[in-house]
């Protein structure tokens, strides 16, 4: 998908601890792991060769995303 202008992988997955990202940028791994929290951006850091940042935001509340309520609960957003 194209992110910014740069073609992105995005690998969501849950865990009992909550909800993780892995991105990828022109298919390399710049970031694994990541905690998503509502309202919290993800990437922080412009080394990371990925231009802008990612969050989830509750559409419907204030919760911190789950896997199961993304698409009607949950908008990812892009910012760069």
């Amino acid at each position: 998908m194209a992110l910014a202008q740069q073609s992105c992988g995005l690998a969501v997955y849950q865990k009992r601890t909550g909800l993780y990202l892995d991105l990828y940028v022109a298919g390399k791994l710049v970031m694994a792991g990541v905690l998503c929290r509502n309202h919290v951006y993800l990437v922080h850091e412009t080394y990371l060769a990925f231009t802008g940042d990612l969050a989830f935001v509750d559409t419907a509340g204030s919760d911190d995303p789950q896997y199961s309520g993304l698409r009607a609960l949950a908008t990812a957003v892009c910012r760069g």
